[in-house]
């Protein structure tokens, strides 16, 4: 598992940022962010959570925990994550069973809309209110 100190070098690297311009927008000392890159010191939560926004990744990315950089569900709108919250509180044939659907469902979508725009533009308005 990555340490912290190997996340945020690299992704200092990536930005092509120096340490100074860092600890400055994140207010802390330049020495500290040193010894956090060194692993000689361990940022307090704080620091993590400024240093996580700082660089647009997940915290459980730059504590190593997670090796994905950002939490896509952040990125969501409300109604999309209650969608996906949904589907992860069910059983994986749950889930596999719903793929499925929602795969069929789709592709019906789409070929109906292809050949009747209108039509279906106008069948979803009077389903979900939306004009």
């Amino acid at each position: 598992m990555p340490e912290l100190s190997e996340r945020l070098i690299s992704l200092r690297k990536a930005e092509k940022m120096p340490q100074k311009e860092v600890a400055d927008a994140i207010g802390i000392a330049l020495r500290s962010l040193r010894y956090y890159e060194s692993g000689e010191r361990k940022p307090t939560s704080d620091i993590v959570i400024s240093l996580a926004n700082f660089f647009q990744v997940s915290a459980d990315y730059l504590l190593g925990i997670s090796s994905i950089p950002r939490n896509s569900d952040v990125m969501l709108p409300e109604s999309e994550q209650n969608i996906l919250q949904h589907f992860r509180d069910i059983t994986d044939e749950g889930q596999d069973y719903v793929r499925l659907q929602m795969t069929m469902a789709v592709n019906m979508y789409k070929k109906k809309r292809k050949r009747h725009p209108a039509v279906v533009d106008k069948e979803i308005s009077q389903e979900t209110g939306v004009v």
